[in-house]
């Protein structure tokens, strides 16, 4: 077992987010909507490119997959505990814009 305590925090973080609709019903946990009962809401397509694509514009590269809603973080062996949280944060943040965003237009209150 790896010990925390014996090893930089940095060769521990290799992290994946996928973005996932609800099954059909109901069940399950959604990372943009806690609440999943009926919502009938759905992921839309690109989301994970979206939420790159905005996290690139503030600084922070991410990875997608060529299949599936996912961004990849794969940070440099040396980083430290301050930029990990700064990143947590545009990731936070910016995933925050994108769902909004796309709310908004689904709501016909968008471009």
């Amino acid at each position: 077992m790896i010990s925390a305590r014996n090893v930089d925090s940095s060769l521990l973080l290799m992290v994946a987010v996928e973005f996932n609709s609800p099954p059909a019903g109901g069940r399950g946990w959604d990372p943009v909507y806690q609440n999943q009962k009926d919502t009938g809401k759905q992921i839309p397509k690109g989301l994970a490119s979206l939420v790159a694509k905005k996290c690139i514009e503030k600084g922070m590269l991410l990875l997608t997959t060529s299949v599936y809603e996912v961004v990849r973080f794969i940070p440099a062996l040396n980083i430290g505990r301050e930029d990990v949280q700064r990143g947590v944060g545009i990731f936070e943040e910016t995933l925050r814009e994108v769902v909004g965003e796309w709310e908004l237009e689904r709501e016909g209150g968008g471009k």
